[in-house]
């Protein structure tokens, strides 16, 4: 069962992103190989030790010692909850070898474990930086997309817009003259030059009030 959960858990770590490799590395030198010379071998008050605790236990790597340390904290508590055990078993128990043993272990695999901590939290912070920074990079991206896209149906349909506006408004510059002559109201914005006014010649008096001079066919409003 043990060894099932571990596959588990290294499977697990396998998966992690590439912001986690620091940790991987480390991780699987420390669990699976020699923690003595992986972890100690730059201390020189422990790693003369390392490999003597626990008949070698710490050579064997990270993950045996952690189940060892279970092993023996779970029948540390069996043992000490007996209700057959006296007071002074309970205290032989705690100055037996394999109690010693455990506090040995503990000693040696606590710091190893605290490293691996930091450097998860290292490489986490790592990952949240770069998909902060991914999701930033989308986001520039689908903005800029969406503003040529924007941009893509915005300019052709201002372009048949100012098509429609330009005939409208030649449409209503051709306004036939007699109409201009009785409308007081577009008379004056043909005086003003507002509209650019061009009438017919129907006949020779359409000219009489002076508001049209000939051009070969054609009368254009002018100023008096």
């Amino acid at each position: 069962m043990g060894e099932n959960s571990q596959a588990i858990l290294t499977n697990d770590i396998d998966m992690l992103p590439l912001q986690f490799k620091d940790f991987q590395d480390q991780y699987h030198n420390l669990t699976s190989q020699d923690l003595c010379a992986n972890f100690y071998k730059s201390n020189d008050a422990k790693s003369s030790a390392c490999p003597s605790i626990a008949g070698g236990l710490l050579t064997k790597g990270l993950s045996q010692a952690a189940t060892s340390i279970t092993e023996y904290c779970r029948d540390g508590i069996i043992k000490f909850n007996a209700s057959t055990q006296s007071k002074q078993d309970q205290i032989t128990y705690f100055q037996s070898t394999q109690q010693i043993q455990t506090m040995q272990l503990l000693n040696y695999s606590t710091p190893a474990f605290d490293y691996l901590n930091v450097l998860f939290t290292q490489n986490f912070n790592d990952y949240l930086d770069f998909r902060l920074a991914t999701e930033e990079g989308k986001f520039v991206l689908y903005s800029i997309i969406l503003c040529l896209i924007f941009l893509a149906v915005w300019i052709p349909y201002i372009g048949s817009i100012s098509s429609k506006i330009w005939r409208t408004k030649e449409m209503l510059n051709m306004i036939p003259m007699d109409l201009i002559m009785r409308n007081q109201a577009l008379k004056a914005e043909c005086l003003a030059e507002e509209l650019l006014c061009i009438c017919l010649l129907y006949t020779s008096d359409a000219a009489d009030d002076l508001l049209c001079v000939d051009l070969g066919g054609r009368r254009i409003i002018k100023k008096k």
